[in-house]
């Protein structure tokens, strides 16, 4: 439950055996932390996929695409915790954006810290 901090143990159950009676990938949302309901939807799978990056509500790129109907199709992009490691998406316009590793920063110390002392309240 590491992984889903906003979901109780009551929550955690469930999902396995919602999950164990369909034999379906889930999708889970948490709705409200205050209200004690969660809203859990299917995963539709495509038969022949592309994959697209978007900007805001424009219209998305296509980057990649399932080349054989016949077999399923995954993406997988694995960045790695060093200053090499990057990716970057341009569209039509030239704009471009990058998903990059760093150092982390204080900001981002100090927002792990709260979430953790979140978790531990919300525990209580």
């Amino acid at each position: 439950m590491e992984d889903y901090p906003n979901i109780t143990e009551k929550h955690f159950a469930q999902i396995l055996f919602n999950m164990e009676q369909t034999n379906n990938e889930l999708e889970i949302t948490v709705q409200d932390q205050e209200q004690d309901s969660i809203e859990v939807q299917a995963i539709e799978e495509f038969k022949q996929a592309e994959w697209v990056f978007q900007f805001d509500d424009e219209e998305p790129v296509v980057f990649a695409w399932i080349n054989d109907p016949n077999e399923p199709g995954e993406l997988n992009l694995n960045l790695k915790p060093n200053n090499r490691s990057d990716l970057q998406f341009t569209d039509r316009n030239g704009r471009s954006f990058k998903i990059f590793a760093r150092e982390i920063t204080e900001p981002t110390l100090k927002m792990i810290e709260q979430s953790e002392k979140n978790v531990i309240a919300t525990e209580q």
